[in-house]
């Protein structure tokens, strides 16, 4: 790429699980909060923040001596002036601490820490389910987590929401976090050209970036292949789960008139089929990787790969020394065009413990914390894409556009749906798949999904259409 980004985000946290909490005891709103007034004195109170990361000395993942780790030290003495408190900041690099603090909390209630970051594994979804962060809707005047500009769609938001009651909210003003779990398609343009395939960007300009033509490359491409690159990498099972997405599957549906999952759908079975027929079909120009290898795509020997954000705007500027572009994963015959498949793996945001005695505080913090840097993005985050990451506009319009009905599917009920994915490995059909894992996703969409989307993600996403 011509321009990289000055800073490194995203650790994979060590996924950890939790089994039951205490809900504790519920605090009492500080009185001299006053939601209308424009500041607070807190009197010098500490407010902790606690998160994790593998880097020491950083913020937030941010490393210390990037513009980004500079201009969050700066928010944050900011805040302190503006609150009169004290902030203090507890970094566990790359250690389990922040865990064991919180499960400690839920058996104790002792109030240590009063800010939760996290980010990998959806390590604060797990923490909401344990009972151990503080409802947002009580909280809704200080920090107004339906603002999705600032804090998420309801569909990030959905990572770390129970009963529609949303935990945690993501900082998608700050640079590579917006929708940063969504997946897409990175392709080499130069390798494009040389074997004659077309340039992609004018089936999403067209409106005509489909199944269908996204086959069409693989048809092409077989004519003129190189036995030593590939079209594309990916790991199959994320692929064909991303294809029943693409193809208007969500889970939980409604119909008008009812909510209802449609795993078991004519499309569901049609996406996982069509899914199926080009691995078979097409396997010796696909190349099968782990979950989040580029290491074909960084060395030229596939030449389009699906990826997320962190790596395609952060991690591959830095690997490559051609020129790449961004497309969405295709459209569905049966899905609504523009609604581009997506799912979230974990929210990376802030949460408030249950046990902190200044809840109010807090999300007036997370509120302040959560808007942009003008010192970073003077101008906004697509122009800083356009200047700083991107030969091409299109490309920061789709980086954009993904993930703005991204779903949380992973990280709910985690295993059933890790191994219906990796069901897709040639031995079945779609049929048997899908028949095999239909009573196990339909009970995992009524527990987990289905109170979310009835009662917060839908009207949101889809109410207004």
């Amino acid at each position: 790429m011509k321009k990289v980004l000055s800073i490194i985000l995203l650790s994979v946290l060590i996924l950890t699980v939790f089994t039951s909490c205490t809900s504790g005891s519920g605090v009492t709103l500080l009185n001299f909060i006053n939601s209308e007034a424009d500041a607070i004195d807190m009197d010098g109170k500490t407010v902790s923040i606690s998160s994790e990361s593998d880097y020491k000395d950083a913020l937030f993942e941010q490393r210390a001596n990037t513009a980004m780790y500079d201009a969050i030290i700066n928010r944050l003495d900011e805040i302190e002036k503006k609150y009169n408190c004290n902030i203090e900041h507890l970094e566990h690099a790359g250690s389990p601490t922040v865990i064991q603090n919180m499960m400690s909390l839920a058996v104790t209630g002792d109030s240590e820490i009063d800010i939760i970051y996290g980010h990998g594994n959806n390590k604060i979804g797990k923490l909401a389910y344990a009972g151990i962060l503080y409802p947002l809707t009580d909280l809704k005047d200080y920090i107004d987590y339906t603002n999705s500009e600032k804090f998420g769609t309801a569909g990030l938001l959905e990572a770390a929401m129970i009963n529609g009651v949303p935990y945690a909210v993501q900082p998608v003003q700050w640079v590579g976090f917006a929708n940063s779990f969504a997946f897409h398609l990175v392709w080499n343009t130069e390798q494009f050209t040389q074997f004659g395939l077309p340039n992609l960007h004018e089936y999403y300009e067209n409106k005509t970036w489909t199944f269908e033509n996204f086959e069409k490359l693989f048809e092409a491409y077989s004519a003129v292949a190189n036995e030593e690159v590939d079209l594309i990498a990916f790991q199959k099972g994320y692929f064909a789960l991303t294809s029943l997405y693409a193809n208007g599957v969500k889970m939980c549906n409604y119909d008008g008139s009812e909510f209802y999952c449609d795993i078991a759908d004519n499309k569901s079975i049609r996406a996982a089929e069509w899914a199926l027929n080009l691995f078979n079909k097409y396997d010796d120009i696909i190349t099968t990787v782990g979950s989040w290898e580029t290491d074909g795509f960084i060395h030229e020997k596939v030449i389009l790969q699906p990826v997320q954000v962190a790596a395609a705007t952060l991690f591959l500027p830095y690997e490559v020394d051609f020129q790449y572009s961004l497309m969405p994963f295709p459209s569905g015959p049966d899905a609504t065009y523009g609604e581009w498949a997506n799912f979230v793996e974990a929210i990376r945001g802030f949460g408030i413990s249950y046990f902190s005695d200044v809840p109010d505080a807090a999300a007036r913090i997370i509120n302040d914390l959560c808007e942009p840097f003008p010192e970073v993005t003077p101008t906004g985050l697509y122009d800083y894409y356009n200047e700083q990451v991107f030969y091409n506009p299109i490309d920061v319009e789709i980086l954009l556009d993904v993930g703005k009905y991204a779903r949380n599917f992973y990280s709910v009920g985690n295993e059933t749906l890790w191994q219906f994915k990796d069901s897709f490995d040639g031995k079945q059909t779609a049929s048997q798949i899908i028949d095999k894992y239909k009573s196990r996703i339909e009970a995992l969409v009524e527990e987990y999904i289905r109170p979310n989307f009835e009662g917060y993600v839908y009207d949101q996403l889809y109410g207004n259409k």
